[in-house]
């Protein structure tokens, strides 16, 4: 359950379990999303901030999963996505059914997928596919984690558009 500051966690016989504080500076819950791992062993939670849309994973215990990694230069591809979400691009976030990488709407048409620390796994730019006035509203993988369906909504036309991912050696391309 996410609440105004706080994501709780409840057992099988929904007995609290563990309380998790988000209240921060510039925290907003209006715009949290929650995404449970298909073994509900992971809970992913992309929540907006003034400072920009922030991912944090836990686990069932509410042990925060990070990474000791920090932004080097020379290795621009090893981040962290705990700050890496713009601030006006919804909170729209999936798991995919192999719990192996989760996925987020980085900026207006840029998917960000990232692993259950939060290290940043791949990009994929959808901007030659989508027009400039679509919005992604929807992210979903199939039932193996090696397809994303991504639905956008095109805000002049009215049109919902549908675009398929495949994973292919270890890039996503358009199927």
């Amino acid at each position: 359950v996410v609440t105004n500051s706080d994501v709780i966690l409840f057992d099988k016989f929904f007995k609290q379990k563990k309380m998790i504080k988000l209240e921060e500076e510039g925290y907003n819950a209006t715009e949290a999303v929650t995404t449970w791992r298909f073994d509900s062993e992971y809970l992913a939670i992309v929540y907006g901030n003034t400072d920009g849309n922030k991912c944090k994973t836990y686990d069932t215990n509410g042990v925060l999963q990070v990474s000791n990694v920090l932004y080097d230069p020379d290795y621009p591809k090893v981040t962290n996505v705990f700050e890496t979400f713009r601030h006006d691009i919804d909170c729209i976030v999936s798991w995919a059914s192999n719990g192996a990488i989760i996925c987020g709407v980085k900026d207006k048409h840029k998917l960000n997928l990232w692993e259950k620390n939060c290290l940043e796994y791949d990009d994929c730019d959808l901007s030659d596919m989508l027009t400039p006035s679509s919005v992604i509203t929807e992210l979903v993988f199939d039932n193996t984690g090696r397809q994303l369906f991504v639905v956008s909504v095109d805000n002049e036309s009215k049109f919902t558009i549908l675009t398929i991912l495949s994973k292919s050696n270890a890039k996503w391309r358009v199927k």
